[in-house]
C-alpha cells in the first residue's frame, strides 16, 4: 500500500479491495510459512527437553539404585563384621556349655549369625543335651577284642547270635518296619 500512496493514483473500490486482498494473501502466506518453521523448531526442542527428562529421571533411578544398593552393602559389611566379633565369643561360650558339640566352623558361622534371643535359646538347649548326656553316660572298662555296651560285653559271637539266629522257624513273621514291608509283599503280615 506503500506504494500505492506515493504514486498520488487514485483507485478504484474493487482496485483498492483487489489490492488489499493481494497483500493480505501475500503476507498471510508468509506468515503461515514462518509459523510452520517456528512449529518445526518447537517441536523439535519439546522432542529434545522431553530426551532430556526421560535421560534425567533414568538418572536419577540410577542413582538412587546406587545409593541404595551401597547402602545394602553398608549394612551387610557391618553385619559381617559383627558376626565376626560374636563368632569366637560364641565358641568359647558353646564350647563350655557343651563339651561334647563338634564345633566345625559352618556351626560357629551359623551360631555367630544368629540373633541375640535365637542363640540364647540355643544355648540352653545344648546346656539340657550336655546334661542329659553327662547323665546318661557312664564310664565302663573296654576289654581287647569285645565291644561293652552298657555294661554288657558283646563278642562276636553275640553280635552273630543277635545278627540270625539259625535254626529259626522258616514261618515266622518278619519284625520291624522295613521287615513288615517286605513281609507284606510276600504275604505275611506282622
Amino acid at each position: 500500500m506503500a506504494d500505492i500512496a506515493t504514486t498520488g493514483r487514485t483507485f478504484t473500490e474493487g482496485e483498492a479491495y483487489a489490492l488489499v486482498n493481494d497483500n493480505v494473501t501475500r503476507e498471510t502466506a508468509e506468515l503461515t510459512a514462518q509459523k510452520a518453521a517456528l512449529e518445526t523448531q518447537k517441536s523439535e526442542l519439546q522432542t529434545k527437553v522431553d530426551t532430556l527428562e526421560t535421560e534425567k529421571a533414568a538418572a536419577e533411578q540410577r542413582a538412587t539404585a546406587a545409593e541404595e544398593a551401597f547402602a545394602a552393602y553398608k549394612a551387610d559389611e557391618e553385619n559381617k563384621r559383627q558376626v565376626a566379633e560374636r563368632a569366637e565369643a560364641r565358641k568359647t561360650e558353646l564350647a563350655a556349655a557343651n563339651p561334647y558339640l563338634e564345633l566345625t566352623e559352618d556351626r560357629v558361622n551359623r551360631v555367630a549369625a544368629m540373633s541375640d534371643e535365637d542363640y540364647a535359646t540355643y544355648l540352653g538347649e545344648m546346656r539340657e543335651v550336655a546334661e542329659k548326656v553327662k547323665t546318661s553316660t557312664t564310664p565302663v572298662e573296654k576289654v581287647e577284642g569285645e565291644k561293652v555296651v552298657e555294661g554288657e560285653k558283646v563278642t562276636d559271637e553275640t553280635r552273630a547270635t543277635a545278627a540270625f539266629k539259625p535254626g529259626g522257624d522258616a514261618a515266622t513273621k518278619p519284625a520291624g518296619t522295613v521287615m513288615a514291608l517286605f513281609g507284606a509283599r510276600a504275604g505275611q503280615t506282622a
